[in-house]
């Protein structure tokens, strides 16, 4: 929350994270989509969302604003979200690979075609 708090301070910084050129109405080219950047380790990281975001029956359930019709917020909490599950699962699937080829190594061993197979799978999970 402080995170997004002083990133609205900061309009160029809020025009780099949320794209300017998106909004809800037809002539801002609605699509029912929304897209985020991210800044990680040095380069920015773009994030595609919709725009549906969980109710009940107060109103939004996570990040919400006193003004009813602002959701720059929840979404932008909504792509932040989807980004970090998508590397967790990224990160998942390089430890489970990982772990594979010790046992691999341990019980049969491998050769250098097969490590540099390894080494294509994992940059293309990226």
């Amino acid at each position: 929350m402080a995170a997004m708090s002083s990133l609205s301070m900061r309009q160029n910084l809020l025009d780099r994270v949320i794209p300017r050129d998106q909004g809800f109405s037809a002539n801002e080219g609605y699509c029912g989509a929304f897209r985020f950047n991210f800044w990680v380790f040095g380069k920015w990281e773009e994030v595609i969302v919709d725009d549906r975001l969980p109710t009940d029956d107060k109103g939004l359930v996570f990040t919400s604003s006193q003004d009813e019709n602002e959701f720059w917020a929840a979404l932008l909490e909504k792509a932040y979200a989807k980004y970090e599950f998508t590397n967790l699962q990224y990160y998942k699937s390089v430890v489970h690979l990982s772990l594979a080829l010790r046992f691999f190594k341990l019980n049969i061993g491998y050769s250098f075609i097969e490590m540099n197979l390894v080494i294509h799978y994992v940059s293309s999970l990226n």
